[in-house]
């Protein structure tokens, strides 16, 4: 499974918790621990499923689209994973294998039940839950 759920996460929390800022690539790479590349690839991605929007030049960077409690981690999940939680092998069994006539449709019913499940959590969180349980924690950790 790919990081880019992870990052994807990490950077759109970051720019949900500062919602009228434009949000450089350059500054989100630093933060998320990565290159800037990844990031633009990330964006554009979020991008394409209308989470985030971007403005080039100067004072330019990526918002969100939307408010922060209307984006979901399955969301964000589906924007920029491949929907293949568990992959399968390229080439299938031996179709004269009493077992492995079968288990390939088995063993895919079963992923997609886990995937199903996957989403749903995800649908259960928002970004603005996330950061308003960073806040929360901030303030605590503040105060001690």
């Amino acid at each position: 499974m790919s990081s880019r759920f992870a990052v994807a996460t990490q950077i759109l929390t970051v720019v949900a918790s500062e919602p009228d800022r434009a949000h450089r690539s350059e500054d989100l790479a630093t933060w998320a621990g990565t290159n800037p590349a990844v990031i633009r690839r990330i964006l554009q991605m979020l991008g394409r499923a209308g989470l985030t929007c971007s403005q080039l030049g100067k004072g330019g960077g990526s918002q969100l689209s939307r408010d922060a409690h209307e984006i979901s981690l399955a969301d964000i999940y589906n924007a920029v994973e491949d929907g293949e939680l568990l992959a399968m092998p390229r080439c299938g069994p031996d179709e004269t294998c009493r077992i492995g006539a079968h288990i390939g449709d088995m063993v895919r019913d079963a992923a997609k039940r886990a995937e199903t499940a996957l989403e749903q959590e995800l649908s259960l969180t928002s970004l603005g839950d996330l950061v308003a349980a960073l806040n929360m924690q901030t303030t605590a950790t503040e105060h001690t």
